[in-house]
């Protein structure tokens, strides 16, 4: 049975109806069928400036790159006087490592909160795409 709004107008209707069609065709939670049979690669992080170890060019298909992030609480140095901050790091870095991956890449993060942190963290992806709302 196709969907609609009590009071709706023909193109609310037929948007609804299209995003209807679009949503019991996909996949559960919009993830791509055959995810799981894609290479998977573990990419070891490294702290900024330097970029981790990765092909420029892509070879072969879409890939699984797995990235551990682990959450560090430490204290930094923020100017040249020695002032200092508690911060919420990633790896021990502020910015945190950088990811690299090409077009039609999976990525999948884990990211560890140590028991030993005084706060619990998370991460927010903004401009993220892709399955599960890409976050």
């Amino acid at each position: 049975m196709r969907p609609s709004i009590p009071g709706g107008g023909l193109r609310r209707n037929t948007l609804v109806a299209f995003a209807w069609a679009v949503l019991s065709t996909a996949s559960p939670l919009g993830i791509t069928a055959g995810v799981d049979d894609l290479p998977r690669v573990v990419q070891k992080t490294v702290a900024p400036p330097f970029v981790p170890e990765h092909g420029q060019l892509v070879t072969g298909g879409s890939k699984v790159v797995q990235v551990r992030l682990v959450i560090e609480e430490k204290k930094i140095e923020i100017d040249d006087e020695g002032t200092e901050v508690w911060a919420m790091t990633f790896g021990g870095t502020i910015p945190g490592p950088l990811i690299v991956v090409h077009q039609d890449d999976y990525v999948e993060v884990t990211l560890v909160n140590p028991s030993a942190n005084s706060m619990i963290h998370n991460i927010d992806f903004h401009a993220a795409t892709g399955a599960l709302g890409g976050a």
